[in-house]
């Protein structure tokens, strides 16, 4: 009940286990805002990638096409690019409809045929508006960034957030099960650990309380080199001093008992010098 074994390996599986639910709690909470942070700032890398391309004029270009493929592909984000007359310029898919009627709605405000939705803005600039909203079709929640380049082409990028809540899931759930097994091996180890700390201990223990009882054979046989094989070596030296210090007492005490006789039997023709040695 009251082992140091004991004591340490609850010590030892309570802070791992507390340390697990920590990372579990910010891994629940942080880690989507993280991945939405780092979605928005994947939106801005595409954008200002685009945005040079296009200023220079290079949109029609093989290079330009393969770049945005890489960049979609890389980030999984949707790219549509449209002229003034609506016409589209660039796109990573292959049906816009979608993508368009999304891109149209934005740049002429007009409401979609559920009377509207409540869109989060993330970031807003005279260039592009980068927010969270929800398609009425399929009900996916997606990032998407839309606006105008500097050419005057209106722009949209878009990435899923589904993908991104079930990587949570996923990630979460994967934690508890490395939680889970990290915790039976790491109390395991403890326990193994604890064990050649404390079994030293116990033998040390085992040893004092013989020699209380003026048992002196026993000794401890550890071979460590550390603190406790430094107190089992004293303790053997101590052993052996106790030993021999009674012996030479227990030596005297007999031959003064042996003279205490010699005394009372021959006490007339005793030595006065003798008798008053011994007393």
């Amino acid at each position: 009940k009251h082992s140091i074994k004991n004591q340490f390996a609850m010590i030892f599986i309570a802070l791992m286990t507390g340390t697990i639910l920590l990372c579990w709690f910010l891994n629940s909470t942080l880690l989507e805002k993280y991945y939405t942070s780092n979605k928005q700032n994947v939106l801005l890398t595409a954008y200002h990638n685009i945005n040079e391309a296009t200023s220079k004029g290079n949109t029609n270009s093989d290079t330009f096409k393969i770049e945005v493929q890489k960049l979609c592909g890389i980030y999984n984000i949707s790219i549509l690019i449209v002229n003034a007359d609506s016409d589209i310029v660039t796109s990573s898919v292959h049906e816009t409809t979608a993508l368009t009627h999304e891109l149209m709605g934005h740049i002429f405000g007009v409401m979609d045929q559920n009377g509207g939705r409540q869109d989060e803005i993330l970031q807003q600039t005279d260039s592009y508006t980068i927010q969270n909203n929800q398609d009425y079709q399929t009900g996916i929640n997606y990032i998407e960034m839309w606006g105008v380049l500097d050419n005057g082409n209106p722009f949209i990028i878009r990435s899923a957030l589904e993908g991104i809540h079930d990587s949570v899931k996923i990630s979460n759930r994967f934690m508890v099960y490395v939680g889970l097994l990290s915790i039976v091996l790491s109390g395991l180890t403890i326990w193994w650990v604890s064990r050649k700390i404390t079994d030293p201990i116990l033998q040390l223990a085992s040893i004092s309380k013989r020699m209380s009882d003026l048992d002196f054979n026993a000794k401890y046989t550890g071979k460590d080199k550390n603190e406790i094989g430094l107190l089992g070596n004293n303790m053997n030296q101590m052993s052996d001093r106790l030993e021999e210090t009674i012996s030479n007492c227990r030596r005297i005490s007999q031959k003064k008992s042996r003279l205490m006789k010699c005394e009372r039997s021959f006490c007339p023709m005793f030595p006065m010098n003798l008798r008053h040695r011994l007393r």
